[in-house]
């Protein structure tokens, strides 16, 4: 990390752009690495807006399914992404005709100014991308998402807070207060134990867990669906992304507008990159909370799912009775890694019959 100490002057904070953290503060800087590997240069040429329209992109972004069957034609050929990069890829994009609409490949690799543009302008917002042959991006995502891990992470702050697991806390957005204190005290133990907290950094739970951890001190990794390029602007979130103790990331372009499906999406990405995680609240049989909690049951069987016990909560209630575990209210070290740790696989028996 680079570290840049600014020395306080009052002409300078009148000036200083809106936003930022103020003068005098030590900022670590996290600056993505330079030059980008082309493989990644590539990917986000060939699905990400990059900043533009969906008129001004010219031609449809590929979707994850379509990429991976480019990967799957290109290793066909002893190619990767990496080898399309023009002029050379261009002999590559002959050979692929036959099954691909390489007019639509060809205007989307044409790109490069808008491509530098982001470039230039997440460079200055010290925000990084990853792909899944990076460095740094969670293997968790590719050993439990398979084929739905994110083809690109984009991301501000430490990228080695993503591989040290934690305690996915998630809850609805309207939740009454008592689940609010509640959720901030589950934050401020899990950093007195050295765990992070992960969520997806809406208001409410989410947010709430988040800052009960960062303000005692701990560590925490905001899985976001609302744009990156507005989440790291937060008052409640500069001091601690400066202090490089928060960990913002999204799957999606740091500037896309929020919509209700990338929430959805997103859910499953905080229950993949956690230990275990704690429904604090939820609806009754409906909204994004239930619902990415009833996925991580059938689909995330490597993470606990528990919900706040003692509550009179119809949604925790049901939750219980689909088959979340009640949460142990952990205290001691031993007692947390109880809580963290996934159930053992059942074990395959054989039986021998004789004939």
């Amino acid at each position: 990390h680079t570290q840049l100490l600014a020395q306080p002057n009052e002409l300078d904070e009148r000036i200083r752009p809106v936003g930022l953290p103020p003068l005098g503060r030590r900022l670590r800087v996290h600056r993505p690495v330079s030059p980008l590997p082309a493989n990644i240069r590539v990917t986000l040429l060939l699905t990400a807006p990059l900043g533009l329209s969906r008129e001004a992109v010219g031609a449809k972004l590929l979707t994850p399914g379509e990429l991976a069957r480019l990967r799957r034609a290109l290793a066909r050929h002893g190619a990767t992404l990496a080898d399309l990069v023009p002029p050379a890829g261009e002999a590559l994009l002959v050979a692929l005709a036959a099954g691909h609409d390489t007019e639509r490949l060809r205007v989307l690799l044409d790109r490069d100014a808008p491509l530098a543009q982001a470039l230039d302008r997440w460079a200055a917002q010290s925000l990084w991308v990853l792909d899944a042959t990076a460095e740094g991006y969670p293997t968790r995502y590719t050993d439990r998402l398979a084929n739905r891990a994110p083809v690109l992470l984009y991301g501000h702050g430490p990228r080695g807070t993503l591989a040290a697991g934690g305690l996915a806390v998630v809850g609805s957005r309207d939740a009454d207060g008592d689940s609010l204190v509640y959720a901030t005290e589950v934050g401020a133990r899990a950093a007195a134990a050295g765990v992070v907290i992960i969520s997806g950094g809406a208001r409410g739970i989410d947010q709430t867990a988040m800052l009960g951890a960062l303000e005692a001190g701990g560590e925490a990794v905001g899985v976001l669906a609302e744009p990156l390029e507005r989440a790291m602007l937060r008052a409640n979130y500069r001091a601690h992304l400066a202090d490089g103790r928060l960990t913002l990331v999204s799957a999606n372009d740091p500037g896309q507008r929020f919509q209700p499906g990338l929430a959805r999406a997103r859910n499953r990405l905080i229950y993949a990159l956690a230990d275990a995680a704690l429904v604090v609240a939820t609806s009754h049989g409906r909204g994004g909370t239930w619902q990415g909690a009833q996925e991580a049951l059938t689909s995330l069987p490597q993470v606990p799912l528990y919900a706040r016990a003692g509550s009179t909560s119809p949604g925790l209630r049901d939750l219980l009775r689909a088959g979340a575990q009640p949460w142990p209210e952990p205290v001691t070290p031993n007692a947390w890694a109880n809580a963290l740790t996934p159930p053992p696989a059942p074990i395959q028996r054989t039986l021998d019959f004789d004939v």
